[in-house]
């Protein structure tokens, strides 16, 4: 799976949070997680954050790059993950 080039996971009723080893796929080119209900940070790593932010859109308890939603470090559960400004 390290060399897996395309992701499409869209629309679906996806749940819980990104798993971490996700940012090790550096062959990925194409990545769809937009529309489901994932949660918490988009894992660091050069690969996920190098997409646009249709490329997670529709998660809204979903946070950080490339997402404009930033993420509160130390949140108390039940806290909301979106900083308003």
């Amino acid at each position: 799976m390290k060399q897996l080039e395309s992701l499409d996971f869209s629309n679906n009723t996806l749940s819980g949070e990104i798993p971490q080893t996700m940012s090790s796929l550096s062959f990925l080119e194409v990545l769809n997680l937009s529309f489901n209900n994932l949660k918490g940070q988009i894992p660091l790593g050069t690969q996920l954050q190098s997409f646009t932010p249709l490329s997670c859109m529709g998660n809204p308890e979903l946070c950080g790059t490339p997402l404009i939603a930033k993420c509160k470090h130390n949140e108390a559960p039940g806290e909301d993950t979106n900083d308003e400004e």
